[in-house]
């Protein structure tokens, strides 16, 4: 087992190119495409990634409604020695936010709801994973 090959440390470099679409006062999408290299000490932890992402932003008076959606692929550089295959995963992920500004007139004050759901989905098992996570908040801005 060539453990050198495992080395966690990374230089993560992402290029990502997005257009905002205006379809009304108040309404954007914002399709995108992202590209992510992983340089890792250890070659197993070395990637490459291709995703495309959809944004749709909405916002009216007082509340603020965006959600994403993401969807892609990514593969290892070199096979790892531990599972003897290279490391190939699809991902997919949901994420929602509600944010409703000034409740009961305070200035300065949000109330914040979000949400996601995540996949991932790999050809060696143990790189399988799945997320789900709702929260609720409040913001303070100082101005």
């Amino acid at each position: 087992l060539d453990r050198s090959k495992l080395h966690r440390d990374t230089i993560y470099q992402r290029v990502t190119a997005d257009y905002m679409v205006p379809l009304s006062r108040n309404f954007i999408l914002k399709p995108g495409i992202m590209y992510t290299h992983a340089n890792a000490k250890g070659e197993a932890n070395s990637y490459d990634e291709y995703a495309l992402r959809l944004q749709v932003i909405y916002w009216k008076t007082r509340h603020l409604l965006t959600g994403t959606a993401t969807y892609g692929k990514l593969k290892a550089a070199v096979d790892n020695p531990v599972f003897n295959q290279r490391e190939k995963t699809d991902r997919a992920s949901l994420f929602a936010l509600y944010k409703y500004k000034k409740p009961f007139n305070l200035d300065n004050w949000s109330l914040m709801a979000i949400g996601f759901w995540g996949e991932t989905d790999s050809n060696i098992t143990f790189y399988d994973r799945s997320g789900l996570g709702i929260g609720i908040g409040a913001a303070y801005e100082w101005r």
